[in-house]
């Protein structure tokens, strides 16, 4: 069954933030068009200019986001 409903980008925050990891600096939904094999970041709670290079991309290209959909699972990066 899919289920649509209508956010806030206020809840949508927050939602993210209450599902990351302890201490984390943000975190994005990222959506996976299967017809061009690539990612599409849809939210994220990063300033633009972090996410900015990464708001659309192949599912090839080495970063986070595409190794966590290619795997089917989390990746944690943790700061330096």
């Amino acid at each position: 069954m899919l289920r649509i409903a209508k956010v806030t980008k206020h809840a949508l925050h927050h939602t993210i933030m209450d599902h990351t990891a302890d201490g984390a600096a943000g975190g994005s939904i990222m959506l996976f068009d299967e017809e061009t094999q690539s990612m599409e970041m849809i939210y994220s709670t990063m300033p633009e200019s972090v996410v900015r290079s990464y708001t659309r991309f192949p599912l090839t290209l080495k970063v986070p986001s595409a190794d966590a959909a290619r795997s089917g699972q989390p990746v944690w990066i943790a700061s330096a």
